[in-house]
Protein backbone atom coordinates (compact mmCIF):
# COMPACT_ATOMS: atom_id res chain seq x y z
CA UNK A 1 0.00 0.00 0.00
CA UNK A 2 1.15 3.33 -0.61
CA UNK A 3 2.02 5.80 2.20
CA UNK A 4 0.64 8.69 2.17
CA UNK A 5 2.67 10.78 4.10
CA UNK A 6 6.18 9.49 2.25
CA UNK A 7 9.17 11.45 0.53
CA UNK A 8 8.16 13.55 -1.55
CA UNK A 9 10.39 14.95 -5.39
CA UNK A 10 11.97 18.26 -4.35
CA UNK A 11 12.50 17.70 -0.61
CA UNK A 12 15.79 17.51 0.68
CA UNK A 13 15.87 18.45 4.79
CA UNK A 14 16.48 21.70 5.50
CA UNK A 15 16.52 23.28 2.36
CA UNK A 16 16.42 26.66 1.58
CA UNK A 17 15.85 27.55 -1.96
CA UNK A 18 14.05 31.13 -2.61
CA UNK A 19 10.39 31.16 -3.98
CA UNK A 20 11.64 33.62 -6.84
CA UNK A 21 15.22 35.07 -7.59
CA UNK A 22 15.17 37.80 -5.64
CA UNK A 23 17.27 36.16 -3.12
CA UNK A 24 15.29 36.73 0.13
CA UNK A 25 14.07 34.30 2.31
CA UNK A 26 11.40 31.68 0.69
CA UNK A 27 7.72 32.29 2.96
CA UNK A 28 7.67 28.39 2.25
CA UNK A 29 10.69 27.97 4.62
CA UNK A 30 8.56 29.87 7.44
CA UNK A 31 6.08 27.36 6.77
CA UNK A 32 7.82 24.07 6.64
CA UNK A 33 9.58 25.54 9.79
CA UNK A 34 6.32 26.43 11.46
CA UNK A 35 5.42 23.93 14.17
CA UNK A 36 1.46 23.30 14.02
CA UNK A 37 0.02 22.56 17.63
CA UNK A 38 -3.23 23.96 17.67
CA UNK A 39 -6.12 24.33 15.02
CA UNK A 40 -5.46 28.31 15.16
CA UNK A 41 -1.96 27.68 13.64
CA UNK A 42 -2.70 25.16 11.03
CA UNK A 43 -5.84 27.61 9.68
CA UNK A 44 -3.59 30.51 9.63
CA UNK A 45 -0.95 28.39 7.75
CA UNK A 46 -2.88 26.81 5.36
CA UNK A 47 -4.90 30.64 4.44
CA UNK A 48 -0.97 31.53 4.00
CA UNK A 49 -0.50 28.72 1.53
CA UNK A 50 -3.63 29.70 -0.04
CA UNK A 51 -2.78 33.46 -0.21
CA UNK A 52 0.62 32.76 -2.01
CA UNK A 53 0.19 30.72 -4.67
CA UNK A 54 -2.43 32.73 -6.82
CA UNK A 55 -0.76 33.48 -9.17
CA UNK A 56 0.58 31.23 -11.35
CA UNK A 57 4.17 32.36 -10.95
CA UNK A 58 4.42 32.08 -7.36
CA UNK A 59 6.73 29.20 -7.03
CA UNK A 60 9.23 28.90 -9.59
CA UNK A 61 11.08 25.69 -8.97
CA UNK A 62 10.17 22.07 -8.87
CA UNK A 63 11.70 22.00 -5.32
CA UNK A 64 8.68 25.31 -4.33
CA UNK A 65 6.14 22.56 -5.18
CA UNK A 66 7.66 20.02 -2.77
CA UNK A 67 8.10 22.72 0.19
CA UNK A 68 4.43 23.25 -0.57
CA UNK A 69 3.71 19.56 0.06
CA UNK A 70 5.54 19.38 2.39
CA UNK A 71 3.19 22.13 4.56
CA UNK A 72 0.19 20.05 3.43
CA UNK A 73 1.78 16.77 4.92
CA UNK A 74 2.52 18.50 8.31
CA UNK A 75 -0.92 19.64 8.34
CA UNK A 76 -2.54 16.42 7.72
CA UNK A 77 -0.09 15.07 10.31
CA UNK A 78 -1.87 17.43 12.51
CA UNK A 79 -5.24 16.64 11.87
CA UNK A 80 -4.69 12.59 11.74
CA UNK A 81 -4.52 12.83 15.45
CA UNK A 82 -6.24 16.00 16.28
CA UNK A 83 -9.03 16.20 13.75
CA UNK A 84 -12.07 15.66 16.51
CA UNK A 85 -10.42 18.91 17.75
CA UNK A 86 -11.49 20.94 14.55
CA UNK A 87 -14.91 22.54 14.77
CA UNK A 88 -18.10 22.06 12.28
CA UNK A 89 -17.52 25.41 10.77
CA UNK A 90 -13.99 25.55 10.62
CA UNK A 91 -13.61 21.98 8.93
CA UNK A 92 -15.36 23.07 5.79
CA UNK A 93 -13.03 26.35 5.79
CA UNK A 94 -9.97 24.07 6.13
CA UNK A 95 -11.35 21.64 3.32
CA UNK A 96 -12.50 24.33 0.92
CA UNK A 97 -8.64 25.70 1.62
CA UNK A 98 -7.24 22.17 1.15
CA UNK A 99 -9.07 22.03 -2.75
CA UNK A 100 -7.99 25.78 -3.20
CA UNK A 101 -4.12 24.81 -2.32
CA UNK A 102 -4.13 22.32 -5.04
CA UNK A 103 -5.90 23.96 -7.34
CA UNK A 104 -3.29 26.59 -7.56
CA UNK A 105 -0.37 24.18 -7.28
CA UNK A 106 -1.84 22.77 -10.49
CA UNK A 107 -1.55 26.47 -11.90
CA UNK A 108 2.19 26.88 -11.32
CA UNK A 109 3.21 26.58 -14.22
CA UNK A 110 6.38 28.21 -13.72
CA UNK A 111 7.68 25.68 -11.31
CA UNK A 112 6.16 23.00 -13.65
CA UNK A 113 8.61 24.03 -16.55
CA UNK A 114 11.40 24.01 -14.90
CA UNK A 115 11.84 20.42 -13.68
CA UNK A 116 12.80 17.43 -15.71
CA UNK A 117 10.11 14.79 -17.06
CA UNK A 118 10.90 12.95 -13.97
CA UNK A 119 10.40 15.33 -11.92
CA UNK A 120 7.27 16.48 -12.84
CA UNK A 121 5.62 13.06 -13.47
CA UNK A 122 6.67 12.31 -9.69
CA UNK A 123 5.80 14.94 -8.28
CA UNK A 124 2.26 14.62 -9.89
CA UNK A 125 1.84 11.39 -8.72
CA UNK A 126 2.75 12.45 -5.44
CA UNK A 127 0.42 15.49 -5.75
CA UNK A 128 -2.73 13.13 -6.93
CA UNK A 129 -2.30 10.81 -4.32
CA UNK A 130 -2.02 13.61 -1.30
CA UNK A 131 -5.51 15.07 -2.99
CA UNK A 132 -7.20 11.66 -2.70
CA UNK A 133 -5.43 11.40 0.69
CA UNK A 134 -6.22 15.00 2.34
CA UNK A 135 -10.03 14.26 0.61
CA UNK A 136 -9.88 10.79 3.06
CA UNK A 137 -9.08 13.09 5.94
CA UNK A 138 -11.41 15.80 5.23
CA UNK A 139 -14.31 13.00 5.30
CA UNK A 140 -13.01 12.65 9.01
CA UNK A 141 -13.50 15.98 10.31
CA UNK A 142 -16.55 16.75 8.18
CA UNK A 143 -19.06 13.62 8.95
CA UNK A 144 -20.25 15.69 12.10
CA UNK A 145 -21.96 17.80 9.76
CA UNK A 146 -23.95 14.70 8.35
CA UNK A 147 -24.58 16.12 5.03
CA UNK A 148 -23.61 16.25 1.29
CA UNK A 149 -20.28 18.95 1.07
CA UNK A 150 -19.43 20.41 -2.16
CA UNK A 151 -15.76 21.95 -2.70
CA UNK A 152 -15.40 23.60 -6.10
CA UNK A 153 -12.10 25.32 -7.27
CA UNK A 154 -10.56 25.74 -10.80
CA UNK A 155 -8.80 23.10 -11.46
CA UNK A 156 -10.24 20.06 -8.22
CA UNK A 157 -14.01 19.80 -7.70
CA UNK A 158 -15.16 17.10 -4.70
CA UNK A 159 -18.23 16.17 -3.43
CA UNK A 160 -18.20 14.33 0.22
CA UNK A 161 -21.04 11.89 0.56
CA UNK A 162 -22.31 10.97 4.59
CA UNK A 163 -24.93 7.97 5.36
CA UNK A 164 -25.13 6.92 1.84
CA UNK A 165 -26.43 3.25 1.70
CA UNK A 166 -28.03 3.80 -2.19
CA UNK A 167 -26.21 3.94 -5.62
CA UNK A 168 -24.11 7.39 -5.77
CA UNK A 169 -23.82 9.39 -9.02
CA UNK A 170 -20.57 11.62 -8.41
CA UNK A 171 -20.97 14.10 -12.20
CA UNK A 172 -19.20 16.94 -12.76
CA UNK A 173 -18.13 18.56 -16.07
CA UNK A 174 -20.22 16.33 -17.94
CA UNK A 175 -18.04 12.97 -16.58
CA UNK A 176 -19.38 10.86 -14.20
CA UNK A 177 -19.18 7.57 -11.78
CA UNK A 178 -21.30 5.24 -10.90
CA UNK A 179 -21.48 3.46 -7.90
CA UNK A 180 -24.27 0.68 -6.78
CA UNK A 181 -25.53 0.10 -3.76
CA UNK A 182 -23.97 -2.37 -1.39
CA UNK A 183 -20.58 -1.99 -1.95
CA UNK A 184 -17.58 -2.84 0.47
CA UNK A 185 -14.18 -3.86 0.88
CA UNK A 186 -13.09 -6.49 3.12
CA UNK A 187 -10.09 -4.97 2.74
CA UNK A 188 -10.37 -1.41 3.49
CA UNK A 189 -8.67 0.37 6.12
CA UNK A 190 -10.90 2.42 8.10
CA UNK A 191 -9.79 5.38 9.80
CA UNK A 192 -11.07 5.04 13.86
CA UNK A 193 -11.88 8.43 14.09
CA UNK A 194 -13.93 8.15 11.21
CA UNK A 195 -17.80 7.03 10.45
CA UNK A 196 -18.70 4.85 8.12
CA UNK A 197 -20.64 5.59 4.78
CA UNK A 198 -18.40 8.44 4.22
CA UNK A 199 -17.18 8.69 0.37
CA UNK A 200 -16.07 11.21 -1.38
CA UNK A 201 -15.55 11.98 -5.34
CA UNK A 202 -13.19 14.18 -7.31
CA UNK A 203 -12.56 15.62 -10.22
CA UNK A 204 -9.49 17.17 -11.19
CA UNK A 205 -8.21 18.87 -14.72
CA UNK A 206 -4.57 20.02 -15.61
CA UNK A 207 -2.50 17.45 -13.65
CA UNK A 208 -2.96 14.78 -16.51
CA UNK A 209 -0.58 16.36 -18.57
CA UNK A 210 1.94 15.90 -16.57
CA UNK A 211 1.44 12.14 -16.20
CA UNK A 212 2.35 11.17 -19.61
CA UNK A 213 6.10 10.81 -19.24
CA UNK A 214 5.60 6.59 -20.04
CA UNK A 215 3.42 6.61 -22.96
CA UNK A 216 4.01 6.62 -26.13
CA UNK A 217 4.29 9.41 -28.97
CA UNK A 218 1.07 9.50 -30.18
CA UNK A 219 -0.75 8.54 -27.19
CA UNK A 220 -1.98 11.06 -24.66
CA UNK A 221 -4.44 11.15 -22.10
CA UNK A 222 -7.67 12.55 -23.21
CA UNK A 223 -10.00 13.34 -20.25
CA UNK A 224 -10.01 14.42 -16.88
CA UNK A 225 -8.87 12.40 -13.86
CA UNK A 226 -11.31 11.34 -12.14
CA UNK A 227 -12.05 9.24 -8.83
CA UNK A 228 -14.03 8.10 -5.91
CA UNK A 229 -13.60 6.85 -2.50
CA UNK A 230 -16.02 4.96 -0.32
CA UNK A 231 -15.63 4.83 3.54
CA UNK A 232 -12.03 6.20 3.54
CA UNK A 233 -10.56 2.96 1.84
CA UNK A 234 -6.54 3.88 1.04
CA UNK A 235 -5.51 2.97 -2.21
CA UNK A 236 -7.22 1.00 -5.05
CA UNK A 237 -9.53 -1.19 -4.04
CA UNK A 238 -11.29 -4.28 -6.12
CA UNK A 239 -14.85 -4.30 -5.52
CA UNK A 240 -16.24 -7.19 -3.68
CA UNK A 241 -19.12 -9.42 -4.97
CA UNK A 242 -18.74 -8.90 -8.24
CA UNK A 243 -19.76 -5.80 -9.02
CA UNK A 244 -18.89 -2.55 -11.30
CA UNK A 245 -18.51 0.98 -11.44
CA UNK A 246 -19.66 2.53 -14.87
CA UNK A 247 -17.20 5.60 -15.11
CA UNK A 248 -18.15 8.10 -18.27
CA UNK A 249 -14.97 9.94 -19.01
CA UNK A 250 -15.97 13.62 -21.39
CA UNK A 251 -12.84 13.95 -23.41
CA UNK A 252 -11.02 17.10 -23.77
CA UNK A 253 -10.99 16.73 -27.87
CA UNK A 254 -13.45 14.40 -30.62
CA UNK A 255 -11.63 11.05 -31.49
CA UNK A 256 -10.97 10.44 -34.67
CA UNK A 257 -11.63 7.14 -37.32
CA UNK A 258 -8.94 5.31 -36.83
CA UNK A 259 -7.87 6.44 -32.86
CA UNK A 260 -8.00 3.79 -29.97
CA UNK A 261 -9.39 4.93 -26.52
CA UNK A 262 -9.13 2.75 -23.15
CA UNK A 263 -10.00 3.17 -19.68
CA UNK A 264 -6.92 2.95 -17.31
CA UNK A 265 -6.18 4.50 -13.97
CA UNK A 266 -3.19 5.66 -12.23
CA UNK A 267 -1.17 3.13 -10.50
CA UNK A 268 1.04 4.85 -7.47
CA UNK A 269 3.56 1.52 -7.08
CA UNK A 270 5.04 1.55 -10.32
CA UNK A 271 3.87 5.32 -11.71
CA UNK A 272 2.54 4.74 -14.84
CA UNK A 273 -1.53 4.18 -16.25
CA UNK A 274 -2.95 0.42 -16.12
CA UNK A 275 -5.79 -0.46 -18.01
CA UNK A 276 -6.28 -3.78 -15.40
CA UNK A 277 -10.05 -4.50 -14.29
CA UNK A 278 -11.42 -1.94 -16.56
CA UNK A 279 -13.05 -2.43 -20.06
CA UNK A 280 -14.36 -0.21 -22.41
CA UNK A 281 -18.48 -0.46 -23.38
CA UNK A 282 -18.36 0.62 -27.14
CA UNK A 283 -22.10 0.65 -27.54
CA UNK A 284 -22.06 3.18 -24.47
CA UNK A 285 -19.44 5.43 -26.30
CA UNK A 286 -19.24 7.84 -28.78
CA UNK A 287 -16.75 10.49 -30.46
CA UNK A 288 -17.46 12.54 -27.01
CA UNK A 289 -17.54 10.51 -24.63
CA UNK A 290 -15.68 6.76 -23.27
CA UNK A 291 -17.38 4.78 -21.03
CA UNK A 292 -15.97 1.58 -19.29
CA UNK A 293 -16.71 -0.92 -16.23
CA UNK A 294 -13.99 -1.05 -13.80
CA UNK A 295 -13.61 -3.39 -11.41
CA UNK A 296 -12.16 -1.52 -8.67
CA UNK A 297 -12.20 2.14 -7.37
CA UNK A 298 -9.05 4.69 -7.37
CA UNK A 299 -8.90 7.81 -10.32
CA UNK A 300 -9.49 6.97 -14.02
CA UNK A 301 -9.17 8.57 -17.08
CA UNK A 302 -9.38 7.96 -21.02
CA UNK A 303 -5.62 7.06 -22.91
CA UNK A 304 -5.99 8.11 -26.40
CA UNK A 305 -3.98 6.23 -29.03
CA UNK A 306 -3.83 8.53 -31.98
CA UNK A 307 -1.75 5.63 -33.93
CA UNK A 308 -3.81 4.32 -36.28
CA UNK A 309 -5.58 7.86 -36.64
CA UNK A 310 -6.66 8.05 -40.93
CA UNK A 311 -4.56 11.29 -42.04
CA UNK A 312 -5.60 13.64 -45.12
CA UNK A 313 -2.97 12.73 -47.16
CA UNK A 314 -2.03 13.78 -50.55
CA UNK A 315 -3.27 10.58 -52.49
CA UNK A 316 -6.57 10.68 -50.63
CA UNK A 317 -7.00 13.98 -51.72
CA UNK A 318 -6.11 13.38 -55.59
CA UNK A 319 -8.24 10.61 -55.28
CA UNK A 320 -10.97 12.58 -54.16
CA UNK A 321 -10.18 15.25 -56.91
CA UNK A 322 -10.47 12.59 -59.74
CA UNK A 323 -13.49 11.29 -58.73
CA UNK A 324 -14.80 14.72 -58.38
CA UNK A 325 -13.80 15.67 -62.03
CA UNK A 326 -15.07 12.26 -63.39
CA UNK A 327 -18.59 13.43 -62.01
CA UNK A 328 -18.43 16.48 -63.37
CA UNK A 329 -17.88 14.52 -66.96
CA UNK A 330 -20.64 12.65 -66.74
CA UNK A 331 -23.55 15.23 -65.81
CA UNK A 332 -21.94 16.94 -68.41
CA UNK A 333 -22.30 13.55 -70.70
CA UNK A 334 -26.20 13.58 -69.37
CA UNK A 335 -27.08 17.10 -69.95
CA UNK A 336 -25.45 16.55 -73.69
CA UNK A 337 -27.29 13.09 -74.77
CA UNK A 338 -30.14 14.61 -76.79
CA UNK A 339 -27.32 16.97 -78.56
CA UNK A 340 -26.99 15.04 -81.59
CA UNK A 341 -26.17 17.70 -84.56
CA UNK A 342 -22.45 17.21 -84.46
CA UNK A 343 -22.12 13.35 -85.39
CA UNK A 344 -18.77 13.00 -83.99
CA UNK A 345 -19.89 13.91 -81.08
CA UNK A 346 -22.79 11.63 -80.50
CA UNK A 347 -20.14 8.64 -81.68
CA UNK A 348 -18.36 9.60 -78.48
CA UNK A 349 -21.11 9.77 -76.13
CA UNK A 350 -22.34 6.43 -77.01
CA UNK A 351 -19.00 4.89 -76.74
CA UNK A 352 -19.22 6.49 -73.30
CA UNK A 353 -22.26 5.47 -72.13
CA UNK A 354 -22.18 1.60 -73.52
CA UNK A 355 -18.93 1.54 -71.93
CA UNK A 356 -20.17 2.46 -68.36
CA UNK A 357 -22.85 0.49 -68.48
CA UNK A 358 -21.03 -2.67 -69.10
CA UNK A 359 -18.45 -1.99 -66.52
CA UNK A 360 -21.41 -1.70 -64.01
CA UNK A 361 -22.18 -5.03 -65.22
CA UNK A 362 -18.58 -6.33 -65.00
CA UNK A 363 -18.30 -4.98 -61.39
CA UNK A 364 -21.31 -5.84 -60.41
CA UNK A 365 -20.47 -9.91 -61.87
CA UNK A 366 -17.17 -9.39 -59.87
CA UNK A 367 -18.91 -8.45 -56.77
CA UNK A 368 -21.42 -11.33 -57.18
CA UNK A 369 -18.65 -13.73 -57.36
CA UNK A 370 -16.50 -12.37 -54.59
CA UNK A 371 -19.91 -12.73 -52.11
CA UNK A 372 -20.27 -16.46 -53.55
CA UNK A 373 -16.92 -17.76 -52.75
CA UNK A 374 -17.49 -16.36 -49.07
CA UNK A 375 -20.71 -17.73 -49.28
CA UNK A 376 -19.53 -20.60 -50.68
CA UNK A 377 -16.81 -21.81 -48.42
CA UNK A 378 -19.05 -22.06 -45.31
CA UNK A 379 -21.11 -25.11 -46.52
CA UNK A 380 -20.59 -28.23 -47.34
CA UNK A 381 -19.92 -30.14 -49.93
CA UNK A 382 -23.43 -31.02 -50.86
CA UNK A 383 -24.43 -27.62 -50.41
CA UNK A 384 -21.73 -26.81 -52.45
CA UNK A 385 -22.97 -28.18 -55.71
CA UNK A 386 -26.61 -26.37 -55.79
CA UNK A 387 -24.72 -23.29 -55.07
CA UNK A 388 -22.45 -23.64 -57.91
CA UNK A 389 -25.86 -24.03 -60.60
CA UNK A 390 -27.37 -21.38 -59.10
CA UNK A 391 -24.48 -18.84 -59.47
CA UNK A 392 -23.82 -20.75 -63.28
CA UNK A 393 -27.44 -20.34 -64.30
CA UNK A 394 -27.65 -16.38 -62.76
CA UNK A 395 -24.03 -15.66 -65.08
CA UNK A 396 -26.08 -17.16 -67.89
CA UNK A 397 -29.04 -14.60 -67.30
CA UNK A 398 -27.28 -12.02 -66.79
CA UNK A 399 -25.30 -12.68 -70.62
CA UNK A 400 -28.08 -13.00 -71.87
CA UNK A 401 -29.25 -9.78 -70.95
CA UNK A 402 -25.95 -7.73 -72.14
CA UNK A 403 -25.64 -9.81 -75.42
Amino acid sequence: MVTPFGSMIGLKGNETEMCSSKGERCWLDDLVDTPIESVDALTKSLQTLVDNTRTNNSLNLMSHLGKAMKVVINLQTFLQVNGSQVEPSIAFDVSENFVKTFSQVIDQSFAWSNGSDTERLETASQLLLYIQYTAFSSNCYLSPLNDTKEFDSKNVFEMHYFNKTDKILFEHNSSSILIPDGIVFSDADYSQSCQKNTDFGALIQGLEKHLSKELMDKQEINTEIIAFSINNANGTHKLDDGKNVRVSLKHKSKINLGDAVDCVFWDFEKNEWSSEGCKVITSASNRDTTVCECKHLTNFAALMDTTGREENGSAKNAVTLVFCALSVIYLLIMVGMDRTEVASVCKLLSFVLLYSLLSSFLWMLLQAFHLFRMTYNVFDEGIKLYLFMIFARLVRHSSAMTS
